[in-house]
């Protein structure tokens, strides 16, 4: 077994030759490949809807939907865009090659296809679609808190708010820690960049598997709640402020009082993501406000 596949990366076969669907599921399975095969375009999308591959490699004659249609239709299914597509067929012609390049297929190869070059295309592919993985994901992170940076979090508020503007619940949480300029003038960055990560820690200690979390900048968080409601932020807010508000020891045996200001705001027609925000900040603020007249 190859052990490069032993990731299992996922690739769907879409293929209605019968026999050769099965040749390739069995090649692609023995090297230790998650398969799934379709046998035609239409029924290959019905699978992506609940099984997200790594790469896709298709016929382009097919009865059920054909591989051009099915390049354009996966480019348009969230989480299948960066999937690398490979397209096969027993017509080789340029004019052929330049259409599917040309509608986002990545690769082409002419039937009957090699065992050995088919892998080794395969492979490159994935190494590719791996390493820019891998570079996009170190955009996206926050070195200090291991949670999404300020570009991380507007990515996955767009995401959302299209999903919103389909009908689905949205609400965002902006937390800001109290006197943290205190801290680091008192005690020093170290401190405070220990700090920071407690913050971070408690804030995914609660959060749920749907949640979006990132620092937006110097002592300020973003999390964004999917299928979240205005009714549900005030017990929201108050679960994230009870999982971080509370003494914190530094590694030195200083213990450091953490308090934070929370503001939520929850979708409504028309809104975009950076409204969402604004509203979000400026319920922050108000907290803030009513919390330092409170003391």
């Amino acid at each position: 077994m190859n052990t490069a596949a032993a990731n299992q990366d996922r690739i769907l076969v879409v293929e209605d030759d019968e026999s050769a669907r099965q040749a390739m599921s069995m090649l692609l399975e023995f090297e230790g490949f998650e398969v799934r095969s379709a046998v035609g375009g239409i029924a290959a999308l019905e699978i992506v809807q609940t099984w997200i591959p790594d790469l896709v490699v298709s016929d382009i004659q097919m009865p059920g939907g054909d591989g051009f249609e099915l390049v354009a239709a996966l480019l348009k299914v969230d989480g299948c865009r960066d999937a690398p597509i490979l397209l096969v067929s027993a017509r080789d012609g340029i004019d052929r090659r330049i259409n599917g390049l040309d509608l986002g297929a990545d690769d082409f190869m002419s039937k009957p296809v090699q065992p050995e070059e088919l892998l080794a295309r395969i492979r490159a592919h994935l190494r590719s679609s791996h390493r820019r993985k891998d570079l996009e994901h170190t955009c996206t992170i926050d070195e200090q808190t291991k949670l999404l940076n300020r570009r991380g979090i507007n990515e996955a508020l767009d995401e959302e708010v299209e999903r919103a503007k389909l009908g689905n619940l949205l609400s965002v949480l902006v937390l800001d820690l109290d006197n943290f300029k205190v801290i680091n003038d008192t005690h020093g960055h170290l401190v405070g960049d220990q700090v920071l990560r407690a913050v971070a820690q408690g804030i995914k200690s609660i959060r749920r598997s749907v949640d979006r979390a990132g620092r937006w900048g110097g002592d300020e968080f973003v999390i964004v709640l999917s299928n979240c409601c205005a009714l549900q932020t005030p017990g929201t807010i108050s679960r994230f402020r009870d999982s971080i508000e509370r003494d914190f020891v530094t590694d030195t045996g200083i213990s450091i009082p953490i308090a934070c200001s929370i503001g939520a705001a929850s979708y409504e027609p028309d809104l975009s993501s950076q409204d969402l925000l604004a509203a979000a900040d400026k319920a922050m603020y108000e907290d803030k406000t009513a919390r330092r007249t409170a003391i």
